[in-house]
């Protein structure tokens, strides 16, 4: 059980990282399509991710670690629906009559059909970089809380060598 919560971490570390980087591989592509800078997203994830960090210990000191990877895991997962738009709740809340509701979600995320709007954009790139430090800066606190000494140097490397 131990080593499948640690390759939770791990992955949480990867995806986060590829959230971060997704607008790189084709920045003119980011930028034709927002009108924004990708390399100024990157730097907001950065600039959230480094403040974050200075909680982080913090946090865990108060809630604990299970409950702080959990937070922020649902962090990410909220910032990445941010990134994504919400137009995936529209038949959701079209079956269960919230035809209203469905509406004004299509108006608020449709501005551009197809394009989520850049502030949504912004919004979940922050969450996902306030969530990205749970994930870099926990290995070794979770290797020393649950593996054994001789297992400790291996299962931080494999936590760490995901966040790359």
């Amino acid at each position: 059980q131990r080593w499948v919560q640690l390759a939770y971490l791990s992955v949480l570390a990867l995806l986060s990282d590829w959230i971060c980087f997704s607008t790189a591989a084709s920045p003119s592509t980011f930028e034709e399509t927002f009108h924004h800078s990708a390399a100024g997203l990157i730097d907001m994830f950065l600039f959230m991710n480094v403040a974050s960090c200075f909680f982080v210990t913090d946090i865990i000191a108060k809630v604990g670690l299970q409950q702080a990877i959990q937070g922020a895991g649902a962090l990410m997962t909220l910032g990445c629906w941010f990134r994504s738009g919400f137009s995936f709740l529209v038949p959701v809340a079209n079956a269960v009559g919230l035809n209203e509701y469905a509406s004004h979600l299509m108006a608020t995320t449709d501005s551009t059909p197809g394009v989520v709007p850049y502030p949504f954009i912004v919004i979940g790139t922050l969450m996902v970089g306030a969530a990205q430090p749970f994930f870099q800066c926990t290995p070794p606190l979770l290797s020393a809380t649950w593996f054994a000494a001789d297992e400790r140097a291996t299962s931080t490397a494999v936590a760490l060598n995901f966040n790359q």
